[in-house]
């Protein structure tokens, strides 16, 4: 939860984020992290095998920036060769079937 909601944040996509706090709070989590996820760098909060899950996230949400991807999937799938959405992925792609 602490990696897509990271992703959401920095996407920028509303629904991706209310969605996201909306399972936050049923799953109960503390507000004091979702609160904390922008500088979780920092934060005492976040474990070291967290902070790596929150870089990993954050590395792949700038492939959005550079790319005009909307979502955290579409950066993972562009880092893996099959860029965007699932019907513009490259023919022969092993990806595509993942999706269709």
């Amino acid at each position: 939860m602490l990696v897509s909601q990271l992703a959401a944040e920095r996407s920028g996509c509303r629904w991706c984020i209310d969605r996201g706090r909306h399972l936050w709070r049923e799953a109960q989590l503390s507000l004091e992290a979702l609160c904390a996820l922008p500088r979780y760098e920092t934060s005492s909060l976040f474990s070291s095998r967290e902070r790596a899950a929150l870089r990993f996230a954050d590395a792949v949400t700038h492939y959005s920036e550079a790319h005009g991807a909307q979502h955290f999937f579409n950066p993972i799938t562009g880092e893996l060769g099959a860029d965007a959405t699932p019907w513009r992925a490259p023919v022969g792609s092993a990806i595509k079937n993942l999706w269709l």
